[in-house]
């Protein structure tokens, strides 16, 4: 996943590179002051401001169930729930 700082807050997208598929772009109410790539590939990631509650790598490119903020992100093979909407990977 990449996170951008914006004026107001910062952006976040993720990314499946194998498959070239990009997610759409999501608004996250964070302060950051630098862009941040990070690779889901296990539940041990230290970022301040996210909280993995689920994670199962079982299957590659595992699922990841990320609380930033009063923002849920279900992050399947599939599709991403963020909340209560659903939205399909894109093609980059």
């Amino acid at each position: 996943m990449v996170v951008r700082p914006k004026e107001q807050g910062a952006t976040i997208q993720f990314l499946q590179p194998g498959e070239g598929l990009v997610s759409p772009t999501f608004q996250l109410e964070v302060k950051i002051d630098s862009p941040k790539t990070i690779v889901l590939d296990s539940d041990d990631v230290d970022i301040p401001f996210v909280t993995i509650e689920f994670s199962d790598v079982t299957l590659l490119p595992g699922r990841f169930t990320i609380l930033i903020g009063d923002t849920r992100f279900d992050v399947m093979q599939n599709r991403i729930h963020v909340n209560d909407d659903i939205y399909d990977w894109q093609r980059e």
